[in-house]
């Protein structure tokens, strides 16, 4: 049932107070908690909020709660934000396993506690994502040594920060960032449960390191040229590039590390040559796709069909070029 029903079934239903009150997954919103977001008093919307969430978290019993989404909750002031700290506290206090802190675009930086990490239950959290707020890990944090999902979007975390948090956390499994403004590198250890990577248009970015051995698929996009070393990433079936800038230097490189690629896709607004993906032979190679426009190709181009063996979809979108001689065995989107 709807969570507003829920929390008015306990009102006439004894024994759905217990279970009510021992509800392991939480979602604090304005649409869940019935707030009224028109109210012309940031003040006032504030105060039902925290009210409505205080009431609850007080009543929830004991340690039960394993999930806490806060979606776009109050943090006009100091007072707001020191709460926002006390809810955080005291679900990390209980073990929570899932966090997800998604705040306002156009509020002030909030700085999520890192202390409460430190005193909580630091095993506990499993899956972790943040929205729109500061995350400054130091040397030494080893409070996310059992964190399986990380998911940074318009967070102000750098590099060196990043690298802190990802020392410990061994059983990582996926790692995303998104429109992260101060990350400069992404240096990323040797975590052997790494499968899934995604980086997408991190502004000041000019470094992406991986010596994650088992990684099966990377992500990326930019609209400036950044640096790719992923090392021998021979586990990597999935490969997506998405870049206005030559993307030659990467998928050269690229290709010849990752023999058993099954899907890859490249979006390009410059040139690219023909060595950008047949380096050398992906045997497994399932699934081609290029968009690429406003671009220059050589006709050799062709060494495309030598690729692979086992291809069963190519897809291209060119931009102002005549490729009727260039491919003879793919059919092609030609605008």
């Amino acid at each position: 049932m709807p969570l507003r029903d829920a929390a008015r079934a306990p009102c006439v239903c004894r024994a759905f107070v217990c279970s009510w009150r021992s509800f392991p997954n939480l979602i604090f919103s304005n649409q869940t908690l019935g707030v009224n977001e028109h109210a012309h008093d940031k003040d006032e919307i504030a105060r039902d909020f925290i009210s409505k969430v205080d009431h609850i978290m007080m009543n929830h019993l004991g340690p039960g709660m394993r999930t806490l989404k806060l979606l776009n909750p109050p943090r006009y002031n100091v007072k707001h934000r020191r709460y926002l700290d006390s809810c955080l506290e005291k679900a990390i206090t209980q073990g929570i396993e899932e966090l997800t802190l998604d705040l306002f675009l156009t509020a002030k930086k909030y700085k999520f506690p890192c202390s409460i990490l430190l005193r909580g239950n630091r095993d506990s959290i499993r899956y972790l994502s943040l929205s729109n707020c500061a995350f400054h890990p130091t040397e030494g944090f080893n409070c996310l040594r059992r964190l399986v999902v990380l998911y940074l979007f318009s967070v102000h975390i750098k590099g060196d920060e990043l690298g802190c948090l990802l020392a410990n956390s061994l059983a990582l499994e996926s790692l995303t960032l998104g429109y992260c403004p101060e990350i400069v590198y992404v240096k990323i250890p040797s975590l052997p449960r790494l499968n899934y990577l995604v980086v997408n248009s991190c502004s000041k970015l000019r470094l992406i390191e991986s010596k994650a051995p088992n990684l099966s698929t990377f992500y990326f996009t930019s609209c400036h040229r950044v640096h790719l070393s992923l090392g021998k990433a021979l586990h990597v079936k999935k490969l997506y590039i998405d870049c206005s800038r030559p993307v030659s230097y990467s998928h050269a490189e690229l290709a010849s590390t990752m023999p058993n690629l099954e899907a890859v896709g490249t979006h390009s607004n410059a040139e690219m040559r023909s060595t950008s993906l047949v380096s050398s032979k992906l045997l497994y190679l399932e699934y081609l796709s290029i968009n690429l426009k406003g671009l220059t190709l050589s006709q050799d181009l062709d060494r495309f069909s030598m690729v692979s063996s086992s291809l069963d979809a190519f897809v291209s979108d060119v931009l102002s070029i005549n490729l009727s001689d260039v491919f003879s065995v793919f059919k092609i989107s030609h605008y």
